[in-house]
């Protein structure tokens, strides 16, 4: 009977030392499987943070170059409308010009009349009048044309660094 007792005691304690190494390893099982889930969440939002600055930085760069597009386009636009002032100037001071040139050609016209030889002083006064004329106007186009080339030369280069840029 202390024989059976002995063995029933030892079946005993072995099947509880089993019993409790199957809890141990049932609970070393969960602790992984709850460390493994930790760990998969952790990842997961280091992820969605990652995705979100990226993001952040990608609506951040278009931005930037959105501000840097407008900034060029703005230049562009003033650059136009300073050359355009320009432009007009030159016409309003050709204007001036042309008429300084008919109000002297008016007072040739009156003292040739008054002289003896009008019809010479007339004529060269027609002469110079029309050589100046001629020449104002080969200047005003001159110009008119060096400020449209300046003005689409600055253009291309706009461009061309508003290109570079992007």
């Amino acid at each position: 009977m202390k024989r059976d007792a002995d063995i029933a005691t030892a079946d005993a304690e072995k099947e509880t030392r089993i019993k409790r190494a199957e809890v141990s390893k049932e609970a070393q099982r969960a602790e992984l499987e709850r460390a493994t889930e930790i760990a998969e969440a952790e990842k997961i939002n280091k992820l969605k943070v990652a995705e979100f600055r990226r993001e952040q930085d990608i609506a951040k760069a278009r931005a930037d170059q959105a501000y840097d597009l407008e900034t060029a386009r703005s230049k562009q636009e003033v650059t136009e409308q300073e050359m355009q002032i320009r432009i007009i100037e030159r016409q309003k001071q050709i204007e001036l010009e042309e008429k300084e040139i008919l109000r002297r050609e008016k007072q040739y016209d009156s003292e040739v009349k008054k002289k003896a030889d009008a019809d010479k002083y007339k004529i060269e006064a027609m002469a110079k009048a029309e050589a100046e004329r001629v020449r104002m106007d080969g200047l005003a186009k001159a110009d008119a044309q060096r400020a449209q080339g300046t003005t689409e030369a600055e253009i291309i280069r706009l461009k061309r660094v508003a290109e570079a840029e992007a």
